[in-house]
This record gives C-alpha cells, structure tokens and sequence, in this order.
C-alpha cells in the first residue's frame, strides 16, 4: 500500500509546549479502536424495506493511491454491497485507465489526496459531468461542499455557526502580517462575532481535509515569540497562496465534550458520533490521535438541527445527497456547525452491519426512485432555538433539566478509578 504524505502544514503550540511539527501524513495502515456500534438502535427513519424487485448495480468505489482497497472503515461496506446483490469494483480517482462508463454509479469514497490535486480534482470533475456519469453524491453539490466558504451561507439560512472569519486568498504578492491577524481579531470582538475575551484561535484553509493546515495560536505569544510568528505566518501565507482561510476562536469545549457528528444517508438521519481529540492536540482526526465513539442518545431537537442543515442543503442542489456527516461544536452548551461534509467523510459504519445496509439500501433507493425535496416549513422559527440570543436564556433551565455531559474520555477515566458516573 503506497503513502501519499501531505504536506507539514500543521503545528500545535500551547503555552507550555516546545515547537513541534505534528504529523499530517495520511496513514493507510492506521487502525484505530472503536467501540463496536452492534447495539446501535436502527433510526425510525429507516423502516424494513419491503420485497421488491431490487435493481442490481454495478457500483465504482472511489479512492485514491494511498488506499487502494479503501479506509479500515469501509470494509464492512464492500460485504454488504456484496451480499445485496450488487458488485462493486474499488478505483483510484484519477487513474487514466479507469472506463467510468462501466458503472451504473460512482460512490465517493476515500479520495483523500485531492488537497494537493484541486485542479486536476476540478478537471476529474468536469470530466464526469461531460461523460454524465451518475456520481454520488451530485457533483454540483460536490464543487459546492470543496470550499468551506458554504458556511456562510448555511448561516444565512438560520443555521448557527462556529464564529468564522474567512481571510481572502491573496491574488497579488501581498503578505499576511502579525499586526493584520491582530486587526482582524479586534474587528471581530468589536463587532461582536468573536468574544471579547478569546485570546487562542484556529485556522485553516477553506480548500482541505483530514484536519490538513488547521493550527492553533494564542495571538499574545506570537508577538512575544519570534519563532511562532515566524512558524505560523509563514503556514498561514503559504496556505492563501491557494485558498481562503478560515480563522475561528478555539472552542475549548472540543477538550470536554468532543465533537458531534450527525451522519445521514439519503437525508434521514442514520447515527451519531462524539469525536474528542487525544491529551496533547485539539484536532479529532484519527491521524492526530482522535477517537470517535458512538452517541447512543442524540437529542432529538439536536438531531433536528443537523437535519436542517442537510434539509437545506438538499433544497439547495435540488438532488439526493446520498451521504453527509455534519459536525457540530458547543458553544455555551448549545450545537454550532463546524462542517457539513457531503464529498468524502468517513461514515463510521465501525463494524456495524445495520448501519453499512442503510447506507446500501439508500444507494439502491436513489437509484431507483425520483428526487423529492424536503420541505422547510417556518426556517426561521424552527432554527431560533438555536440563535445566539437564545442560548443564556436555555442554559440556565437545561443545566436543571439535563444531566451533565461527560465525554468518552471523562467516562473512562471515570470507570478505571471506579468512581460514580452520574452524566
């Protein structure tokens, strides 16, 4: 199995941390530990499919060089496709040798490589589009979901999230100064989208995957350290050298409580994930050290957030969207987006044959069925729940009303001292 590295875009400094560079490389090999989701509680929006005379598909699985037989994680899939009836065949993206008329659909899978390839990615693309080749999901939803610049207009949609400063790509030779990421920063206190009071941030390029350049920095210690601003300036040019930047306050409930995902095939909710980030780094990624773990309980008004911003999205594109992971934040207690990943995320089927047959059964449904939009009935009023406004209101009465919440990692901890786990 070959590795294509990406590049060291990546460091994580804290306080009281020497400079280091963190590994960015794609690990083909790398498994790590899940929690079996066997007893996962099958989604009601998922109900026993009637007998019918089933369409057999010749189904293309795509990836690239560095997985040539797919993520760990997909495995489980390419058994269940088998034993549906259809036939897959597993393709590197950007192979010439590759007849795309073959197949009756393209799924894409781990076509992870793309953050170094955007033109030829773009090129592939418009390839299939000429071909028509039937790809899922949508390829217009696809060149959509690339650049993370949707996220503004998903805001404008009522969907709350992370606050986000999006840094423009730099056209001509201009370069990013420590003095310009500190003028932003007060612009965006003063204006009240970042609080007043945030002193660490992230960023990272709109263009990317895997946790590729996202960073950390506390704004203080780049003007008392030469050596980080010099380290960070330079990724953070480098990075608008090829697309926007987003620059976001860091959300220290990522340590807490992890990140939640929502993950919904043919725009029914199917499952959810906590993903929280090991000891020494932020990032949730699984090249980082992050672990996922399920989420047996979603609360349903959460779960009817996320669906909004698949809803959304859906209406939007006017297609199925086969596949989506939305990832959330909280802020305050309350569920911000962080991404809507709709291209290629890892699904987190986890050995789970109840979740891989959904994900089938909806590949055999959009095939077989016309498209019908969602409908949004009061947007606005639905999504108010979740309005800045709205969240010092709720905090009070849901600390009274809910149990705490513990992470996976809390939860553990707290099971090897044998202490009580009351959340």
């Amino acid at each position: 199995m070959s590795n294509s590295p990406r590049p060291n875009l990546s460091i994580n400094i804290s306080a009281n941390q020497h400079l280091n560079n963190s590994p960015t490389s794609p690990k083909p090999n790398s498994h790590r530990t899940h929690n079996n989701l066997n007893n996962f509680s099958i989604s009601d929006n998922f109900s026993p499919r009637k007998q019918q005379q089933v369409q057999h598909l010749f189904i293309a699985l795509v990836t690239c060089k560095a997985y040539p037989e797919l993520n760990h994680d997909d495995h489980i899939m390419k058994n269940i496709i088998n034993a549906s009836g259809h036939r897959y065949e597993i393709v590197i993206w950007d192979s010439p040798d590759v007849n795309w008329k073959s197949y009756d659909c393209i799924v894409i899978r781990s076509l992870w490589d793309y953050v170094e390839k955007v033109d030829e990615l773009k090129g592939w693309i418009s390839k299939m589009k000429e071909m028509k080749i039937r790809v899922l999901n949508d390829l217009s939803a696809i060149m959509w979901n690339l650049d993370k610049n949707y996220l503004g207009e998903l805001q404008s949609c009522g969907i709350p999230i992370v606050p986000s400063y999006f840094i423009r790509k730099q056209i001509e030779k201009a370069i990013l100064t420590v003095n310009d990421l500190a003028a932003i920063i007060q612009e965006q206190k003063k204006n009240g989208k970042f609080e007043s009071g945030a002193v660490d941030f992230v960023y990272k390029p709109t263009i990317g995957a895997g946790g590729y350049g996202t960073n950390k920095f506390n704004l203080d210690q780049l003007f008392s350290s030469s050596e980080l601003r010099h380290k960070h300036l330079n990724i953070l040019n480098t990075l608008l050298k090829k697309s926007d930047v987003i620059l976001q306050p860091y959300i220290a409930s990522i340590k807490e409580v992890g990140e939640t995902s929502f993950l919904f095939f043919n725009g029914k909710f199917s499952h959810s994930i906590i993903k929280t980030p090991c000891i020494n780094d932020f990032r949730v990624q699984e090249d980082y050290g992050g672990l996922a773990l399920e989420n047996n309980n979603p609360k349903p008004d959460e779960i009817q957030l996320a669906q909004s911003v698949i809803d959304n999205i859906i209406v939007k594109h006017q297609c199925n969207i086969l596949y989506a992971r939305i990832d959330m934040l909280r802020i305050n207690g309350k569920l911000h987006l962080g991404e809507s990943e709709i291209f290629e995320p890892t699904l987190y089927f986890m050995k789970n044959v109840g979740i891989a047959k959904r994900f089938v059964d909806s590949i055999q449904d959009i095939m077989s069925t016309p498209f019908v939009a969602p409908v949004i009935h009061n947007k606005q009023k639905r999504l108010s729940s979740y309005s800045s406004s709205s969240i010092e209101n709720s905090r009070s009465s849901n600390q009274q009303q809910q149990q705490p919440i513990c992470s996976p990692r809390v939860v553990a901890e707290k099971l090897f001292n044998g202490s009580a786990i009351n959340c």
